[in-house]
């Protein structure tokens, strides 16, 4: 078999799937971006734990759905093309964040005017 035919050095085929399988470095990005949102929220002087673990609960499931979108829209960018793909994503994580940020002042709002229970250790 001729050099040229084989696989280049280095590279090998994965055989775990790509959904599971997370660098290093998006670990550290996530790690990073929940530790600013936590900052962020601190910094707005809410300390109750309550709000501040729903909002950091809400900046990590949006970190989440944010990855997992631009995995599906990867897969759509053949038939879309990249320059639309890429507008509607950054359109559609532009409209879930403000529906976020809405449900989260709503909740804010509830749980400060004592809508909503107090938790034992809060």
């Amino acid at each position: 078999m001729s050099r040229s035919a084989s696989m280049p050095i280095g590279l090998e085929q994965r055989n775990a799937s790509g959904f599971l399988q997370w660098p290093l470095w998006g670990l550290m990005l996530a790690v990073g971006f929940v530790a600013l949102a936590m900052v962020d929220i601190q910094s707005l002087r809410r300390t109750e734990p309550f709000l501040v673990a729903l909002a950091t609960a809400g900046y990590a499931g949006y970190g989440l759905l944010c990855w997992l979108a631009w995995r599906i829209m990867g897969q759509c960018r053949s038939r879309l093309g990249g320059v639309l793909t890429l507008i509607l994503y950054t359109f559609s994580m532009g409209c879930l964040f403000v529906v976020a940020t809405v449900v989260y002042l709503i909740l804010e709002y509830a749980y400060l005017r004592g809508y909503v229970p107090r938790l034992p250790f809060a």
